[in-house]
Formats: C-alpha cells, structure tokens, sequence
C-alpha cells in the first residue's frame, strides 16, 4: 500500500546518564563492566538498556527544563559543556558555574533527576536543594550498595546515549559513550 511510514526512524537527540557512588571502587568495577558490553559486538546496542535497568542510571537535568531531550537533534552537531558543581573560589565567572552551555547558549543548571536537586552536596547547608547523597528520600540515582570510601568523595560517573523512536513510539538507543568520571568532595567549594 501507500504506508510508507511503516519504516520511518527519527532521530530524537541526545540525553545524559549519571549514577553517583559514595566508593570509587565500585564506581570502577561498574565502568569496567558497562565498557565491556558496548565493546562487545553483541551486547553494544544492548549497552544503554543495562546501564538504564541493571544499573540505575538516571537522566540528568536541566533546571527548570521539562524537555525529556536533554540535547535535541536538528540535523547539526553541537558543542556540550556540562558542569555539575560551582567552583566558589571565581564563582563569578560562568566557566566555574554549574552550568549546561549548548552551541555556547547557556540552557541551566544541571540537576539530579528528581526534585531538580544540585550536585553542590551541602556546601550551601542551608540549602534542601543540595542535598548530601543517601539523605532524603527518592534517590534512585545514588549506589546504594556500598559504604563510603575514606575519602568521603562522591563520585558521578556521565554517558551519553543518542534516543530515537520509529513509527510505533518504540525507542532506540545508541550504544553508551562515557563522558567522565568526577569526584565531589562536599566539605569544599574547591572542585
């Protein structure tokens, strides 16, 4: 027949995971095994669902943002600039501003997924909206099966995973791109 939108795929955008960890070494021993399914010929395309299901990742946020797009596809590469907490010290100057910039557009603050909370863990304590991890409830995005590490450092591991859905509204992700591994020291305004 005349359906030709039977094969249609579009390409939605890009959306940002992060999990945060209170132990570096299960931060790492989870790294190694996601790396292993998106090296793998036959568990890459797999890879952002286990990331998603088996290990809790979450989507970052933008404040205030009700997109569910984190960067959203026009055809166009983009330049992404994510920078979870603010560097006190020049925290006049935006470069050490929490703050998401696409194509040098500044679009907000990143927050956690839920209850628009901020990476800066109680270095404002008089603030709810920056929580230490573990003290509030609905922290699906924090690792909950490990003790802190001496450091007393959390650790946010971030992968990109490109979404898009074809005529039914099924979604499809790309294989899992790490984007990095920070370290949060929430006694300090230093990093």
């Amino acid at each position: 027949g005349d359906d030709e939108s039977a094969g249609d795929f579009n390409l939605d955008g890009t959306n940002v995971y992060y999990k945060i960890y209170s132990n570096l070494s299960t931060c790492e021993s989870e790294y190694s095994a996601l790396n292993t399914l998106t090296n793998s010929t036959s568990t890459a395309a797999s890879s952002a669902s286990s990331m998603i299901n088996s290990y809790s990742f979450q989507k970052l946020k933008i404040e205030g943002s009700s997109s569910d797009i984190f960067v959203s596809h026009d055809g166009q590469s983009k330049s992404v600039r994510i920078r979870l907490t603010t560097y006190l010290e020049t925290q006049d100057e935006k470069d050490f501003c929490a703050l998401v910039t696409i194509d040098g557009t500044e679009e907000g603050v990143p927050v956690r997924y839920y209850g628009d909370r901020f990476f800066d863990f109680v270095r404002n304590s008089t603030s709810y909206s920056a929580p230490i991890p573990r003290t509030t409830s609905y922290e699906d995005d924090v690792s909950t099966s490990t003790s802190t590490d001496d450091t007393g450092y959390w650790y946010v591991t971030l992968y990109a995973v490109t979404v898009g859905h074809d005529a039914t509204f099924t979604s499809y992700y790309s294989p899992i791109v790490h984007l990095g591994t920070l370290a949060i020291d929430p006694t300090s305004y230093d990093n």
